[in-house]
């Protein structure tokens, strides 16, 4: 049951980030499209020189069920919410579970 909380949060985050900014392209192109993830672990974190986490698995499988293929890159939230708030097609992503 916390996967699909986790997950419907995720994809409420793609949404808003899609209605968010204004396209300037064809709006399946996603050849700017950036995504960020803080290190947060369990949620996001670096091991082995790739980044995982239960959240990063989850916009992994996003990705891949839409066709997408990006990389997701490690940034600080403070780095991460400014390139959101000043650049197109950014899309950046943490979530917490409440226990």
């Amino acid at each position: 049951m916390r996967k699909i909380g986790v997950f419907c949060l995720i994809w409420s985050l793609f949404v808003l980030a899609g209605c968010a900014s204004t396209p300037q392209k064809n709006v399946n192109d996603t050849a700017d499209l950036k995504i960020l993830t803080e290190e947060y672990a369990p949620l996001s974190f670096m091991e082995n020189g790739k980044i995982t986490g239960q959240a990063t698995e989850v916009v992994r499988d996003l990705l891949k069920r839409t066709g997408t293929d990006k990389d997701i890159q490690l940034a600080t939230w403070e780095e991460g919410y400014k390139a959101v708030l000043e650049k197109p097609n950014v899309v950046l992503f943490s979530v917490a579970m409440a226990s």
